[in-house]
This record gives structure tokens, C-alpha cells and sequence, in this order.
């Protein structure tokens, strides 16, 4: 047993998911993992913001496990001439089997913003 408990290595407990959307409004999930098997997992995101002019300050997406909010990801201001500013992040959820892991927009964008997330979670752990 590891620092988590018992440890999972199959392949078959990698689990993806992506999204996107374009004016996007506040709170819209862009990426849905649908209630991935209870267990403790590694999950690496990554966001982007494809094209136009993202009016949002700070804290453009927020990830939440069951609608309940669990960290939040910045990808700043881009310029009108600007594309495909992406963040990549990394850090430990755990699940119960029957909620959703998504991630969210903090705010509505205009139609001439396109945002995507994509979702990699590995169960580490049940």
C-alpha cells in the first residue's frame, strides 16, 4: 500500500474527456468527465483560449467535482491579434462514482471568444 492506499495501474483507469465552446456564458461547463468510478485521481487539464478577445481578468476556468468548485485556472488577457493561449494544470481530486468533474467558465465571454479544456484523470487510488 502506498501513501494513498491501494494502487491502481491499469491503462483502463485513465479516463479523457474535451470540450469546447465559443461565448461561453458564466458558469457553462466547457469540459465534462461524467462521474468517473469512486477512487482518488491524478488530473491534468489543460485550457485554451482560442481566438478573440478574452475580457475575462483572472480565473477563467474553475474545476468542479459535483458542481462544488475545487480550484480555479488563470489564463490572463490576450490581445485581439493573440491565439491559443493555453495553461496546463495538475493536482489530486477524489471522486465518489456518481458526481461530475468539470470545468467551467467564470464568465461570460463575447461571440468572439472560443475556449476549450481537456480532462486526463489517472486513478491513483481507490
Amino acid at each position: 500500500m502506498g501513501a494513498f492506499g491501494s494502487q491502481v495501474s491499469s491503462q483502463t483507469d485513465s479516463l479523457f474527456a474535451y470540450g469546447t465552446a465559443t461565448a461561453p456564458v458564466l458558469g457553462a461547463a466547457v469540459a465534462t468527465l461524467s462521474a468517473p468510478p469512486a477512487g482518488l485521481y491524478l488530473v491534468r487539464i489543460r485550457t485554451r483560449i482560442s481566438t478573440g478577445v478574452n475580457v475575462s481578468v483572472a480565473d477563467n476556468y474553475q474545476v468542479n467535482v459535483g458542481g462544488t468548485q475545487k480550484y480555479r485556472i488563470l489564463n490572463g488577457v490576450i490581445a485581439a491579434t493573440a491565439a491559443n493561449i493555453s495553461s496546463i494544470e495538475e493536482f489530486q481530486v477524489r471522486c465518489s462514482g456518481s458526481q461530475d468533474l468539470t470545468v467551467n467558465a467564470t464568465a461570460s465571454e463575447s461571440a468572439l471568444v472560443t475556449v476549450s479544456a481537456n480532462i486526463w484523470a489517472k486513478k491513483i487510488a481507490n
